[in-house]
């Protein structure tokens, strides 16, 4: 078994990925430390025989129903949460906020922002597991991080798109359409009002038939090509056959595609349009004109507080109209909230990094480890949760035989589990000037910019602090 500094778990490659292999990156190449990054789910089957990491990155830890057999297996490991959902409307936020003795107390957050602190501070957990640094991902569209994404002469040629058309993308997000029923259970289990997941349901579903109407009529234009990337968790297949049900036959400018991430398109769209995806706040971030498709009222559960700050679309015409007449030049107020309320305090990959290489390194406040029930569910079947917990912990694939199926939600996120190393190696070309003039970023809330200098790995020796056998 392999001892390795840090083991990240990814649910999403498309969401998560690209930060994941920039850290695993810099992580080496400034701090000379080792990273394995896994496809959560998948990686259980035969992880705990070949690694044995210091520190676990988790993608979320609302409680410790999620990711339990890695939070039992390596229990006296450091957690530490990069928190990919921040942004919330009403109608989660009790859902997907921190709960439980595992995620209050024995993990350490990453927020992005001071409001996300203040809701983790609020939920209980304490100030010195609490660190602000920044949206990652919209580092991604600054220089040099955009230089590892794909061109729109590459995208065109890959895909059969005429880049010499209006590229309108739409990065779906109508998730609550698509909900099953086991979602719609696990929501109100979670703490969310039933009345409340039931108007969500009925309101999204209405506002998807509608757009998809409207997305239709823009297709069958000869100047717009028109692309749709459906949610993570909805098949191209799955999300195709709901929009024949509604508008029949798509018109044939309509490219609906799981190819290439939200990131490619954004950089290589003329415009971007969607529902309440956090993916309109990554095309202001990166440059990009966008609208918010609303063609009818929304209800406060899904309101946030950065939607005012788009233009809302309420019709077909204002659609079209909006999207094929180019508009003025400028920086828009929601590229300017996005930097001053989540990007403020420089960059937050490079943050990320020099904060893991203090947790590793012993320097900061560490929590204690969790004690073994609160990393426990709660058991099926009448067993006790004590031995349920040895269980898992002695024998984490006894329930997870070689020939079960993967996911069929997931095959492309344990594909790219694959593509893993050359991602890392691709940062290489990109970063490594870079890096050369940034400097060590400080342990408390710092400096907004950064000056010439590096900083050198931590001491060989495995501080106290984290060997926890």
């Amino acid at each position: 078994m392999r001892r390795v500094d840090f083991c990240v778990l990814f649910e999403r490659a498309a969401r998560e990925l690209d930060v994941a292999t920039a850290l695993a990156y810099i992580l080496a190449r400034r701090h000379g430390l080792t990273t394995e990054v896994v496809q959560q789910y998948q990686a259980r089957a035969t992880i705990f025989r070949r690694i044995r990491p210091d520190v676990v990155i988790l993608p979320y830890a609302y409680h410790e129903r999620y990711n339990n057999h890695y939070l039992m297996r390596w229990r006296r490991a450091t957690f530490f949460n990069l928190t990919w959902e921040q942004l919330f409307y009403p109608g989660v936020a009790a859902a997907k906020s921190p709960h439980g003795e595992f995620a209050l107390r024995h993990v350490i957050h990453h927020a992005w922002s001071d409001a996300y602190a203040d809701l983790l501070r609020a939920s209980g957990v304490p100030e010195p597991h609490i660190f602000i640094s920044g949206q990652p991902a919209y580092a991604l569209y600054q220089e040099p991080y955009r230089r590892y994404f794909k061109s729109r002469s590459q995208i065109a040629q890959e895909s059969g798109l005429d880049p010499a058309r209006r590229w309108v993308f739409l990065p779906e997000n109508y998730n609550w359409a698509f909900y099953d029923d086991a979602m719609l259970a696990e929501l109100r289990r979670s703490g969310q009002p039933a009345a409340q997941v039931a108007a969500m349901r009925e309101v999204v579903t209405t506002s998807f038939e509608a757009a998809m109407r409207w997305c239709a009529a823009l297709a069958r234009r000869s100047d717009v090509e028109l692309i749709i990337r459906p949610r993570p968790t909805t098949s191209p297949e799955r999300f195709r056959m709901r929009v024949e049900e509604v508008v029949g036959t798509l018109p044939p400018r309509i490219f609906i595609t799981v190819r290439d991430t939200v990131r490619d398109w954004v950089l290589a769209s003329d415009v971007v349009i969607s529902s309440y995806s956090t993916s309109l706040i990554e095309a202001a971030v990166a440059g990009r004109p966008s609208f918010i498709l609303e063609p009818v009222p929304w209800p406060e559960s899904l309101h946030s507080e950065w939607h005012a700050l788009l233009p809302h679309l309420r019709s077909e015409e204002e659609m079209v109209a909006a999207v094929v007449t180019p508009p003025e030049d400028g920086d828009s107020p929601l590229a300017r909230w996005a930097r001053s309320a989540l990007m403020s305090r420089g960059d937050p990959i490079v943050r990320i990094a020099d904060e893991l290489a203090r947790i590793r390194a012993g320097s900061v406040p560490l929590p204690e480890p969790p004690p073994w029930w609160s990393v426990t569910p709660e058991a099926r079947f009448g067993i006790p949760p004590r031995l349920l917990y040895e269980l898992r912990r002695r024998f984490p694939t006894s329930l997870w035989p070689p020939f079960r199926r993967v996911d069929p939600m997931l095959v492309g996120d344990v594909a790219a589990a694959q593509g893993v190393p050359e991602r890392v190696r691709r940062w290489g070309p990109i970063l490594d000037e870079y890096l050369a003039s940034v400097a060590a970023s400080p342990a408390a809330e710092g400096s907004s910019h950064f000056v010439s200098g590096s900083a050198g790995p931590p001491s060989d020796a495995r501080p106290r602090s984290l060997d926890r056998g």
